[in-house]
């Protein structure tokens, strides 16, 4: 390995330790343990959409809208960062398997990809959209229409 190989890869670990760590604060995560480390209800995505007894109609409609601008509350760049190394980690292990390529290591690829991007969504639905959609549908059931 030449000196341009070490920069490189100094690089992208800072890259990844940052998307990473970054990522964790947004998901609410701010300790390591082998307890529950994170608290979905603390994350950028979640935080402020529950509705409160003093909640005034103002207050709601400013939660509603906070809900509906989920896609503007995180950095996407940092998820992508950690689905890239995931699925470029899948592939150098398969290749390293099987150096010699066939149709079904391709095969092989769909499916490890497929599981990963499958896997994020359902993380994502899990732990922000079921939430965000319990919380809307707390404050339209409060409002007097």
């Amino acid at each position: 390995m030449n000196l341009s190989d070490v920069v490189v890869m100094v690089i992208m670990s800072l890259v990844v330790f940052y998307a990473i760590t970054k990522e964790r604060e947004e998901l609410g995560c701010y300790r390591m343990s082998v307890g529950r480390q994170c608290v979905d209800e603390d994350s950028v995505y979640v935080k402020n959409t529950k509705m409160e007894e003093t909640d005034t109609c103002r207050d709601k409609m400013e939660r509603l809208k906070s809900i509906s601008s989920y896609h503007e509350k995180g950095g996407v760049w940092k998820r992508c960062v950690i689905l890239s190394l995931v699925s470029v980690f899948a592939v150098y292990l398969i290749y390293r398997m099987q150096s010699n390529f066939q149709l079904y290591s391709y095969l092989f690829l769909f499916v490890i990809n497929f599981t990963i991007i499958y896997f994020y969504h359902n993380y994502v639905n899990y732990h922000h959209f079921r939430l965000l959609k319990r919380n809307a549908l707390e404050i339209i059931d409060s409002l007097p229409c």
